[in-house]
């Protein structure tokens, strides 16, 4: 089965599974935000800043082998790391 032009290694209902739960990370990290900020502008800036940065440190924008060592050990903090090697 293909999705979005990829093919899942594993079954369909483990990827569902990891939408579901990467979706609710988002979603927490969201809502802790929108108690801590004055305007939906703050929220939007936050929002995108923190999406570049999960993104990145990640490694979906640079492969981790680019990253310096002392930045390496810190990719799995990433939830965008877990969320790249479900895929």
């Amino acid at each position: 089965m293909t999705v979005i032009g990829v093919h899942p290694r594993g079954p369909f209902w483990l990827l569902a599974l990891a939408v579901a739960i990467w979706g609710t990370v988002l979603l927490a990290v969201g809502t802790a935000l929108a108690t801590i900020v004055r305007s939906h502008g703050e929220l939007s800036v936050l929002s995108d800043l923190g999406a570049l940065f999960v993104t990145t440190l990640g490694g979906a924008l640079v492969p981790l082998s680019l990253f310096p060592a002392w930045l390496r050990p810190l990719a799995p903090l990433s939830p965008g790391y877990w969320g790249l090697a479900v895929l």
